[in-house]
C-alpha cells in the first residue's frame, strides 16, 4: 500500500511539474513561432522568396497547407541536420527550430525530405498536425500542401502517410536517392502498404516527391515518427 501511495504521489508531482513547464515555456514558444511566421507573412511571390534568400541564404521556400493553417513556415536547406534543429534563421537558440530539407538538394531534384518538430502547448506547433492526414475523411477534404520557392509555386498531392517506430522498424522511409526505377517502385509499394487507407493513384516518378517527417507528441524525444509524402503535380 505504501508503494502504491508513493507511486501516486510521484505521478501527481510529475503531472504538476509538466503543467508548470508548459506554463513557463508557452510564452516563449509563442514568441518563437511569431518570429518564424513573421519571416514569411509577406511572402506571396517567387521574387519575395528570392529576396528573402539575400538575408537568409539557406532559405529554400515557404510551406503551407490550406487545411492546416498553423503550418505556414519558412523552409531551409542544410547539409547539417543539427543546424536548424534548435536554432532560428539567425543562428540563435530556438526550441522550435526551423523546418529543413536534409540533405541539401538542388531545387529540381526528384526526392527531398523535410524535417520539423511537433509539440503542443495550448495549440499545435510546427508539423504537429500532420497526423491528421492518416485519417481518410480528413485526407479526402483537401489532400494537398504547397511549397513556394524562388522559381516555382509547387502543389503536392499527398500519396501516402503513416506512423513508424524507427527503433523497431527499419523501413528507410526517408530515402532521397534511388539507383533505378525498380527501387523507387518498391519503396512506394511499401509506402502504400503502410498508409492506413487506399489512395487510388499511380505515382509518376518523373515528378518531384517530398517526404515530410515529424515526431509524435505522445513520447517526447522518442522514436516514433509521422510521415506524409507528396507528389508535385504542377
Amino acid at each position: 500500500m505504501k508503494r502504491i501511495n508513493n507511486l501516486f504521489i510521484f505521478s501527481i508531482s510529475l503531472f504538476i511539474a509538466l503543467l508548470i513547464f508548459i506554463w513557463i515555456t508557452t510564452p516563449k514558444i509563442h514568441k518563437e513561432e511569431a518570429k518564424l511566421n513573421e519571416v514569411v507573412e509577406n511572402v506571396t511571390t517567387n521574387e519575395d522568396v528570392k529576396n528573402l534568400k539575400t538575408k537568409y541564404p539557406d532559405i529554400y521556400g515557404k510551406i503551407h497547407f490550406n487545411s492546416l493553417p498553423n503550418i505556414n513556415y519558412p523552409v531551409v536547406m542544410t547539409d547539417n541536420p543539427k543546424t536548424y534543429l534548435y536554432s532560428d534563421l539567425d543562428g540563435k537558440y530556438n526550441g522550435m527550430g526551423v523546418p529543413f530539407v536534409y540533405p541539401k538538394k538542388e531545387e529540381n531534384s526528384d526526392f527531398k525530405v523535410v524535417y520539423a518538430h511537433a509539440f503542443t502547448s495550448k495549440k499545435p506547433y510546427m508539423f504537429t498536425d500532420l497526423y491528421k492526414y492518416l485519417d481518410i475523411d480528413f485526407y479526402n477534404k483537401d489532400p494537398f500542401f504547397y511549397i513556394k520557392t524562388e522559381h516555382a509555386d509547387k502543389k503536392y498531392l499527398i500519396i501516402g502517410g503513416f506512423q513508424i517506430d524507427t527503433a523497431k522498424d527499419k523501413f528507410y522511409f526517408h530515402k532521397d536517392f534511388f539507383r533505378n526505377e525498380d527501387e523507387k517502385q518498391r519503396w512506394y509499394e511499401e509506402v502504400k502498404k503502410r498508409t492506413p487507407f487506399k489512395i487510388d493513384r499511380q505515382v509518376d516518378f518523373e515528378n518531384e516527391v517530398v517526404t515530410l517527417v515529424t515526431c509524435t507528441t505522445d513520447t517526447v524525444g522518442g522514436s516514433k515518427r509521422i510521415v506524409v509524402i507528396g507528389e508535385n503535380i504542377n
